[in-house]
This record gives C-alpha cells, sequence and structure tokens, in this order.
C-alpha cells in the first residue's frame, strides 16, 4: 500500500486485516467463556453468601431461588454458546431454533459472526451434541 493510499484510509474502512482481528477477537471471546467453562458458582458467590446468612427460613428459600434462577439463566447462555461453537469446530449447521436464542442471549453481533454457518449443509449430529441437561 502507498503513502498516498494510506493518507486516504479513514475510520471505518474495510481492510480484510481488521476483519480478521475482529474475527479473532470473537473467536478469543469465544474460548475465554468456554475453555473452561467457567464455573457459575463463582458469578452466584453473593447470592449463596445471602442464603448462607438467612436467619429466616422463608428469606433463605426465596435467596435460594434468586440464586438458581441466576445459575439457570448464566447456564442457558453458556449452552448456547457452546453450541454454536461446537458447530463451527465440526462445520455443521446449528439447530434453527438456537439462532433466535443466540440473537436474544448474546446480541447481533456474535450473530452475524455465526451467520455463515446457515449455508452448511446438514445440522449438528445428535452423536456429537454435548448433554445440557447433564453438563
Amino acid at each position: 500500500m502507498t503513502d498516498n493510499e494510506k493518507r486516504k484510509i479513514g475510520l471505518g474502512h474495510n481492510l480484510s486485516k481488521e476483519e480478521t482481528d475482529y474475527k479473532s477477537l470473537f473467536e478469543n471471546f469465544i474460548a475465554m467463556v468456554l475453555e473452561p467453562k467457567i464455573n457459575i458458582d463463582t458469578y452466584l458467590k453473593d447470592s449463596l453468601e445471602r442464603v448462607r446468612v438467612s436467619t429466616r427460613l422463608a428469606d433463605k428459600f426465596k435467596n435460594l431461588q434468586d440464586a438458581e434462577s441466576i445459575r439457570e439463566g448464566c447456564e442457558d447462555r453458556l449452552n448456547t454458546l457452546e453450541h454454536f461453537k461446537l458447530c463451527k469446530g465440526y462445520n455443521q449447521r446449528p439447530y434453527s431454533w438456537m439462532w433466535d436464542k443466540l440473537k436474544s442471549q448474546w446480541g447481533v453481533q456474535l450473530y452475524n459472526y455465526y451467520l455463515p454457518l446457515k449455508n452448511n449443509a446438514c445440522e449438528l449430529d445428535k452423536s456429537l451434541e454435548v448433554d445440557y441437561d447433564n453438563s
């Protein structure tokens, strides 16, 4: 690239190097979240502490319910992300119902990142799928 071309490039230009840097940013983020899979209990530290110090049985029960709902939400989001990472690794198409889930839980940018997987010929094989209920 000449000096003249470098001067013409401004913010928001579309060079392929930036696209690969953006792509690697998503890949690094996903690897950081899933490898090793985040221990959800670390996110629940405050909620579990409130359960432990609750003196009334009703307070303890409510705090335990709150902690369980937080755990289920975090685990569901991580399972969705893990499904798409697995599909990308095996070059398979994710299940159709998972696309809306990905968009609502992780946003449009991650949805667009995985969008090329929609063109794959076959869906993820059941034998490759993670058993989300027993993980």
